[in-house]
């Protein structure tokens, strides 16, 4: 029975059963068995012989043979008693008779095991045909689910019990870069450490992110427990994990920089995070300097701090290995060895102390173009990048200029806030100072005149004529405080000529050499072939000997200063980071001094008008406050740069004439003032103290002077007479009607009648942009005697 139930036994039995062989011979021993029978005397036993003919019977395997060969038997069996020779004598005949019985019974129970035979070897091989249609089923599915196995997009593992592969598709073989039968067997734990977490939890099935340090790839892991281990799928997800991991990285820098975080601390939150995306690779960002020139600390925090400290303040270049040349190159440098790559031959040292042999960094640019930054990856081995981590060196770069930008866009802002604040405060001061000027200039202009000619008056009584120099000298300074007032306040009328600066700098030589004393030396730097400036001359020598007296100051102990001129172009880089600042040709004076140099805290407000650290009496803190009031009016620019102990230099950046411009005439050296001849001259004051002074002095100069305290009746006078060769006007007037107002629509009654114009401040009454309109005249106050009547004179003389 055992042979039967193996596939080789039940084949052969299979083979033999049913052959026509068998029915022939059960047949033919019936036939012999009889004939046997018909040839014995009865009371043998032949009978007894057909039950193995019915057993014969069973090879054929079919039930209905067998049937018919035991009827067959038992009536061959019945026929026997017919045919056979008589008994033996002593034999009696109930024995003949139970010998036919007894054959009978035989035969009866060999067709019923025969018969039961056949139908447990049916059963047995339809059993086995139901089990070899299974086995068979079982087989083809296999094939098929090995052949979806194989043609899945994911590598598909199956482990055993002691999480051993047992089987791994194709897939499997190409994703992790090796053979899969050699695979077979092994722990997948050995390839990826991180599943030793999964096996430790209760989970039936789950998602995790397996990183793969040989192909250094990230996985997408789905697994589920089977009764006898676990089925996991694998799928390269490693383009999907950067892209999540770079707008990850994008959105914290933002949120950080929104929050207040510094420029270091966003940074250094870019770099980790593009580390966790590659984590054998380390990350650096290099910022370059204001002057485009050096490295600076950005965030390399996986890197040496030794080594970092080697690259800070290292130059660019075309061989400054790969961050220095990428800004210098302004395009990506990939090295893949630093040991043999030509650019690495200066840092090659530093960098192969600390274990790097790769670096692929690329230039972080603005959107001007401008290089800000460089970022690279490092890594301990020679190896070439991929186009994926081009691509995502490329998006990390972008985030870093993003974040690069936004906080230059905010220190500009800031910048621009606290230019506002200046430009607020400096505007109001200069309302301030206009309401004030106007007023006390006025009162200057009265002490100061009535001063001079009580000195003329008294001069033969020293005692008296000394107390009225005294009062004429501190109404000059009164005068020389309003007018730095002014000028601080932009509030001063200039009359901007075109000058060689270079001219102007040498005539004033001598009279810095005796101010600046025999302590401090003094070398002139004239730039030849420098181009003509646009400016007031008497203000920018006035600006010099300021600049020069404030460098005296700082050298005490003597030193040099030097001054120096050149032609200078700002470009729009410049005037980007300097809102005042517009582009274009300069003409550079600059004061340099080897002095005590200014204080870092104390460089944000050395323009701010009453601030000083000199000592209390020895000034004003006026000084630079007029100076950069007149710059700036000037449409100019001014910097300083200083460092204690060193010294400082201060550069006036002065607009630059167009070309063709003809330069100014030499002044005229003021002549004796004559005596009018009868002129007519209709005066228009609203201050009476200086109306009554003005008017004095021209009645006592030989001319007719019509007076009037507002612009409606000098109107009326100019309608009433033809005989007035001059109107002298104040241009701040109450009620209405101003002196430019007024000089107009004098012109348009009178052509040719010619106008003089005064004040202590103009607004924007006759100047335009700091600058006095063509063919205006101007005598600002306080005014002495001598000024008044060349003025006077000139206005008259000259259309």
């Amino acid at each position: 029975m055992m042979t039967l139930t193996t596939g080789q036994g039940w084949r052969w039995l299979h083979a033999l059963s049913g052959h026509p062989a068998w029915r022939w011979c059960a047949l033919g021993g019936l036939a012999l068995i009889f004939a046997a029978d018909g040839q014995t005397q009865l009371g043998f036993a032949h009978g007894s012989l057909y039950p193995p003919v019915i057993l014969l019977a069973l090879f054929t395997g079919s039930t209905g043979f067998v049937l018919a060969i035991a009827l067959a038997a038992a009536g061959l069996t019945v026929a026997g008693i017919f045919i056979s020779p008589a008994a033996p004598a002593e034999f009696a005949p109930v024995f003949v008779l139970a010998n036919r019985v007894l054959a009978l019974a035989g035969i009866g129970l060999s067709c019923l095991l025969s018969v039961a035979i056949i139908h447990y070897l049916q059963q047995v091989q339809s059993a086995y045909r139901a089990q070899l249609r299974s086995r068979r089923e079982s087989e083809r599915l296999a094939g098929r689910l090995s052949s979806i196995l194989e043609c899945m997009t994911e590598a598909f593992f199956i482990l055993d019990e002691k999480q051993r592969v047992v089987f791994a598709n194709r897939k499997a073989e190409l994703l992790l870069g090796t053979a899969s039968r050699p695979m077979l067997g092994q722990p997948l734990v050995a390839v990826f450490p991180q599943l030793q977490l999964l096996l430790a939890s209760d989970r039936t099935e789950g998602e995790a992110e397996l990183f793969y340090p040989r192909c250094e790839r990230w996985l997408a892991c789905h697994y589920v427990r089977t009764g006898e281990g676990l089925a996991l799928s694998l799928q390269d997800s490693t383009e999907r994990k950067r892209n999540e991991q770079i707008q990850l990285t994008e959105a914290r820098a933002l949120q950080m920089i929104y929050e207040g975080a510094n420029r270091h601390e966003v940074l250094t939150r870019i770099v980790l995070g593009i580390e966790q995306v590659l984590p054998n690779t380390l990350a650096s960002v290099l910022l370059l300097d204001e002057d485009g020139i050096h490295l600076r600390e950005g965030a390399a925090p996986s890197l040496p701090e030794s080594y970092n400290q080697a690259v800070y303040g290292q130059p660019i270049g075309p061989e400054a290995g790969s961050c220095g040349t990428a800004m210098y190159r302004r395009q990506p440098v990939i090295v893949e060895d630093i040991a043999t790559d030509p650019l690495w031959t200066a840092y090659q040292e530093p960098a192969l102390a600390h274990g790097l042999r790769a670096c692929w960094s690329i230039p972080v640019l603005d959107g001007e173009g401008r290089v800000l930054a460089s970022f690279a990856l490092y890594h301990h081995s020679p190896k070439a990048p991929t186009e994926a981590d081009l691509t995502l060196i490329g998006r990390t770069g972008h985030i870093v200029g993003l974040a690069l930008e936004r906080y230059r866009q905010e220190a500009t802002l800031r910048s621009l806030e606290e230019q506002l604040r200046h430009a607020q405060r400096m505007e109001a001061v200069g309302q301030l100072t206009g309401g004030i000027a106007h007023d006390f200039n006025n009162l200057l202009t009265v002490i100061l005149g009535n001063g001079e000619l009580l000195q003329e008056q008294l001069a033969r009584e020293p005692a008296l004529a000394e107390l009225a120099r005294m009062m004429v000298t501190a109404a000059q300074r009164g005068a020389d405080l309003t007018h730095r007032l002014l000028a601080f306040a932009r509030r001063q009328a200039l009359e901007p000529r075109v000058i060689q600066v270079n001219e102007l700098v040498e005539g004033m030589g001598p009279l810095l050499t005796r101010a600046l004393g025999q302590h401090i030396s003094m070398e002139l730097r004239p730039s030849a072939g420098l181009g003509p400036a646009l400016v007031d001359p008497g203000q920018l020598e006035s600006a010099l000997l300021n600049l020069c007296l404030n460098a005296r100051d700082a050298m005490p102990e003597g030193g040099r200063l030097t001054l120096e001129t050149a032609d200078i172009r700002l470009d729009r880089d410049y005037a980007a980071s300097h809102a005042e600042v517009a582009p274009g040709h300069y003409v550079l004076l600059a004061v340099s001094d080897t002095g005590s140099g200014i204080p870092p805290e104390h460089l944000g407000r050395i323009f701010e008008p009453f601030f000083t650290t000199k000592e209390k009496g020895k000034g004003s803190g006026l000084g630079l406050s007029m100076v950069f009031g007149f710059i700036r009016q000037t449409n100019g620019h001014i910097s300083v740069y200083s460092e204690l102990g060193i010294g400082t230099v201060v550069k006036m950046y002065l607009p630059r004439a167009e070309t063709g411009a003809r330069e100014a005439e030499p002044a005229d050296n003021m002549v004796p003032v004559q005596h009018g001849g009868g002129e007519c001259i209709l005066l228009v004051e609203d201050d009476e103290l200086v109306r009554r002074y003005a008017e004095e002095q021209l009645l006592g100069h030989g001319f007719r002077v019509l007076s009037t305290g507002n612009g409606h009746d000098a109107l009326a006078l100019l309608r009433q007479r033809d005989d007035i060769d001059l109107l002298f006007t104040d241009v701040v007037m109450p009620g209405g009607l101003g002196g430019a107002e007024l000089a107009a629509r004098a012109r348009a009654l009178r052509p040719e009648l010619k106008v003089l114009f005064t004040s202590g401040y103009t607004e924007n009454a006759i100047v335009h942009q700091g600058r006095l309109e063509q063919g205006v005249l101007l005598l600002g106050k306080p005014y002495r005697r001598a000024e008044l009547m060349a003025k006077v004179r000139q206005a008259i003389d000259h259309s």
